[in-house]
């Protein structure tokens, strides 16, 4: 059969075969500014994945590496000490934002009443103390008195918060102190110990997203434990 009567010569193509034969064509002749348009597309799609994660936790570009640090942070789990309070400290400044209400509550192994501005919160407990409602920038603080519980009883403390007036970029910090003995006493929102010996100081970074709320609830920022049993305490982050 010769090569004018072949049935192959007059199959025409599928027009998706056309369309990958161009593009492979065209990738072929223009590989020289093709690569690094692609390598300039893979760069580009990384910065913004990681800009995306950052503003997700209210933090600017430039500071990515910060909020990198915040979402990543260990929990705490293995820190020994005797103490007979708890100083638990929330503390905001401009940059975070203004009037930080926090929202402070045992929950094991009783439930106290949860503590911070609105409602519920202006009574404070035999087992925990509110330093008052801080409407500017600064600290609001609740202290523990761990001796009103067993020796083998293992204490929990639930850490909300929102932001009543302003939020900026959300960030915040819980500082834990730990006391052992002495009186504990409070001045403009934080409490103090007179007479007794620090046996621990421990701070946490962290954000809230919340602008105001029903004045109930907040964001939840985490559990505080103290194992009286084996003197030891844990930090959950929610």
């Amino acid at each position: 059969m010769s090569a004018a009567n072949s049935p192959n010569r007059n199959l025409k193509r599928k027009w998706w075969v056309k369309v990958i034969r161009a593009i492979s064509f065209f990738h072929f002749r223009n590989y020289f500014w093709l690569l690094p348009l692609y390598i300039i597309l893979i760069v580009l799609s990384w910065w913004l994945l990681l800009s995306a994660r950052c503003f997700s936790c209210g933090v600017q570009c430039p500071d990515c590496p910060k909020c990198e640090e915040i979402v990543q942070e260990p929990v705490l789990d293995s820190l020994h000490f005797e103490a007979d309070y708890l100083v638990i400290t929330y503390q905001f400044n401009q940059e975070g934002g203004k009037d930080l209400d926090t929202r402070t509550q045992i929950i094991s192994p009783t439930t106290s009443s949860r503590l911070g501005y609105c409602l519920e919160g202006l009574e404070n407990t035999s087992s925990l103390y509110w330093s008052g409602d801080n409407t500017g920038y600064g600290v609001e603080s609740c202290v523990v008195d761990l001796n009103s519980f067993g020796q083998t009883d293992r204490v929990v403390v639930q850490c909300d918060a929102f932001w009543f007036s302003e939020k900026n970029s959300g960030q915040m910090s819980i500082d834990i102190r730990a006391y052992k003995g002495g009186e504990m006493s409070v001045i403009d929102y934080q409490f103090f110990n007179n007479g007794g010996v620090q046996t621990a100081n421990v701070s946490f970074e962290d954000y809230v997203d919340k602008l105001k709320d029903d004045c109930i609830t907040g964001e939840r920022i985490g559990l505080i434990i103290y194992d009286k049993a084996h003197q030891k305490l844990s930090f959950e982050k929610q």
